[in-house]
C-alpha cells in the first residue's frame, strides 16, 4: 500500500513553467478531448519529487458521472487506455456522527457528502479500485490482478497534482506505478498482524480524530479535516 503525500505546509509550486497552462490547459476542448483520451505527459522530476516517486506521467482526467453517478475515467496505464469505472460506496455506519470540539464544548454538524468510491477496470473485470473524489479531483489505488500466482501485480496509484500545488486545477493527475514509489524511512505504528486461517471478516465501530495542528493549519475548516481524513482508507 503506498503512502498518499498531502504537504499541506510545505507544498511547492515546482512543476515546469507552463505546465498547467501549456500541456493542459484548461479549456473545453481539452477536456472534450480528455473525455475520450486523457492527455498524457512525462512528469517533470520535480514533481516526482514531490510525491516521492520516481516516474509517472501527469495526465488530465474528466472526472464527471454519469446520469446515474456512475464516474467512468479513461486513464492511461503503461501507454494503455483503460476505464475507471467506479460507484459510490460509503464507509461510514448508519448511524455516524461527526462531532466537533471547540469553545463551545462538543457538538455535532452536519454529516457531509460520500467521498469514497469502489470499482474496477472496464477493460479488466478481475481489478479492483477504491477512490475518493473530492472536488473534481480522483485519488485512486488500482490493484491489477497478477499474471503469475505468487507474485504482485502491476497496480497503479493516481493522485491530484493540486496536492501539492494550489494553483493547479483540479483534472491534472499524477498517474505512476505502486512499484516506481521512493522508499521512505518510515513506517506504520502498527506491527505486523499473524495471518487468520481461515480469513475472517470483522466488523468494527471506529473513532478518527482530526489532531489539533491538522485542524489549525486547515484554518479550522471542518470539511477539508473531513475530507483528508476519509481520504486515507
Amino acid at each position: 500500500m503506498p503512502s498518499f503525500h498531502r504537504r499541506l505546509s510545505r507544498a511547492r509550486a515546482t512543476l515546469l513553467p507552463g505546465l498547467a497552462t501549456v500541456l493542459f490547459a484548461s479549456t473545453v476542448a481539452a477536456q472534450d478531448v480528455a473525455a475520450s483520451s486523457p492527455l498524457v505527459r512525462p512528469a517533470p522530476p520535480a514533481l516526482l519529487a514531490d510525491f516521492d516517486v520516481s516516474a509517472g506521467t501527469v495526465q488530465m482526467l474528466a472526472v464527471t458521472p454519469d446520469a446515474n453517478g456512475v464516474f467512468q475515467v479513461p486513464v492511461v496505464l503503461a501507454g494503455t487506455r483503460r476505464t475507471l469505472v467506479l460507484s459510490q460506496r460509503d464507509l461510514r455506519a448508519p448511524n455516524f456522527q461527526l462531532l466537533v470540539q471547540d469553545a463551545l464544548g462538543i457538538h455535532q454538524v452536519p454529516t457531509p457528502p460520500c467521498i469514497t468510491y469502489r470499482g474496477w477496470l472496464a477493460e479488466e473485470p478481475t481489478s479492483r479500485v477504491v477512490a475518493t473524489i473530492i472536488d473534481g479531483s480522483l485519488t485512486a489505488i488500482i490493484y491489477v490482478r497478477p499474471t503469475q500466482t505468487g507474485t504482485p501485480g502491476p497496480d497503479w496509484v493516481v493522485q491530484p497534482v493540486n496536492a501539492v500545488n494550489a494553483d493547479v486545477g483540479p483534472s491534472l493527475h499524477l498517474v505512476y506505478r505502486v512499484a516506481d514509489t521512493v522508499a521512505l524511512p518510515f513506517q506504520c505504528g502498527n506491527g505486523p498482524t499473524p495471518l487468520q486461517q481461515p480469513p475472517v471478516t470483522t466488523a468494527v465501530d471506529t473513532t478518527r480524530k482530526s489532531d489539533l495542528n491538522l485542524y489549525k493549519e486547515l484554518q479550522r475548516r471542518v470539511k477539508a479535516c473531513v475530507d483528508i481524513i476519509r481520504s486515507h482508507k
